[in-house]
């Protein structure tokens, strides 16, 4: 009795499936570590993006609630600003690249705090700026907050200051 050879797969057929399949299995490992890596990278950009936004909005908001008369601002620095209110003092400033607000007692020949409230706006910052442009009240406050590559302009006037429309006219008083 003779028996028929086998009808299969060779040693070689055999190693060159399998490195074909290595081959697709592992441009495909490739592919998914890139799409993860570029989500990754996504990810952490538009989480630098709201937290910018976020002290963006907030320091516009209290801007926006100062009064205008440049007396009643008690710090006007590139890294920190204070004014005071019928509350009490507020003040934002930049340090150990972190932005932080307060609100409290501020003693101006001491410089420094009184019963304070702080608060962690953002952190991991690399630049924060602050610019007050007006005499004796002040038309528009600047700043610039930065983090890595990432930079947030904003320019708010305090909506307590006299506008030009609301004094009055030939005598007339406005509401």
């Amino acid at each position: 009795m003779r028996t028929k050879p086998c009808e299969g797969f060779t040693l070689l057929e055999m190693l060159i499936y399998i490195l074909f399949f290595a081959f697709i299995a592992m441009a495909t490992a490739s592919l998914m570590v890139r799409l993860w890596q570029a989500s990754c990278a996504r990810n952490s950009k538009q989480e630098t993006l709201i937290v910018l936004y976020t002290a963006h909005d907030m320091l516009l908001r209290d801007i926006q609630h100062a009064a205008a008369d440049r007396k009643q601002w008690k710090e006007v620095l590139p890294e920190c600003i204070i004014w005071h209110t019928k509350a009490g003092d507020v003040g934002w400033q930049w340090e150990h690249e972190q932005l932080i607000r307060r609100e409290g007692r501020y003693n101006l020949k001491k410089k420094e705090w009184h019963k304070q409230t702080k608060n962690l706006i953002a952190d991991h910052l690399n630049e924060v700026r602050f610019v007050c442009v007006g005499e004796p009240e002040i038309a528009h406050s600047s700043f610039t907050i930065r983090a890595g590559s990432t930079r947030v302009e904003g320019v708010a006037a305090p909506l307590c200051r006299r506008l030009p429309w609301r004094e009055e006219v030939k005598g007339m008083e406005a509401p």
